[in-house]
């Protein structure tokens, strides 16, 4: 695995969570274990990345399917007044959890 490419969306994860998760953030920064998190996120995701691509997912695509599951999750309630997820978002995370069931 590259490891720039592991440190960056690392760093791409804790800009993430301290924007769009800031409950988060603020307890595993507490606990002293934010950074271990964000490798840990992002290791997972680019694993994950990786084994749809060799069961012959385009990149692109294989992307989208994981890049929500552990380093770009969704904004936490209450954390903006935005609106809350839309029902494509919704039915994209089920599919997610169906394929990696597969």
């Amino acid at each position: 695995m590259d490891a720039t490419r592991l440190r960056s969306l690392a760093a791409q994860a804790i800009q993430h969570w301290k924007e769009f998760q800031p409950t988060r953030y603020k307890a595993l920064k507490k606990a002293g274990t934010l950074n271990a998190e964000a490798l840990n996120a992002a290791e997972m995701t680019l694993n994950e990345q990786a084994e749809l691509i060799e069961n012959g997912f385009p990149p692109e695509i294989a992307w989208e399917m994981v890049r929500e599951r552990y380093v770009f999750q969704p904004e936490e309630e209450g954390a903006s007044e935005e609106a809350p997820a839309s029902e494509g978002y919704l039915l994209n995370l089920k599919l997610n959890r169906i394929i990696s069931e597969l």
